[in-house]
């Protein structure tokens, strides 16, 4: 399993702002439908004060990691105040990349070439 953090941000809105929130909700719907599992971590129990949660996408497949890119494109494509940021593990390394707005091909290189080497793939996977 390829796991990758993510983090939406704007630049438009507040965090704490409805609109924003229902627009990180529609993120995560489309990652769960088209790339697959979806955990939080870091969440604080009842009653416990604590940071926000970190959402981890659970790559299976390198069809899931292009299926989850594709997600990503979309979304950010939307509102050009959008951002992600994504972090990962490569090896004993953790890798993180912020993208805002349209993003091409070579965006998503860095992690295309994490997951193809966690999948074992000759020619990487399509980012």
């Amino acid at each position: 399993m390829f796991e990758l953090a993510i983090e939406p941000a704007s630049d438009r809105y507040d965090a704490d702002d409805d609109r924003w929130r229902d627009q990180v909700v529609g993120l995560y719907g489309d990652l769960r439908r088209d790339a697959g599992g979806l955990r939080a971590e870091g969440v604080p129990g009842a009653g416990e004060k604590g940071g926000i949660a970190t959402t981890i996408v659970e790559l299976a497949t390198s069809g899931a990691l292009t299926a989850a890119v594709d997600a990503l494109r979309t979304w950010l494509g939307r509102d050009r105040s959008r951002k992600v940021r994504l972090t990962w593990s490569a090896g004993a390394r953790r890798e993180s990349l912020t993208v805002q707005g349209d993003c091409d091909e070579e965006t998503f290189r860095a992690i295309a070439a994490a997951a193809s080497s966690h999948f074992g793939e000759q020619g990487g996977a399509r980012a």
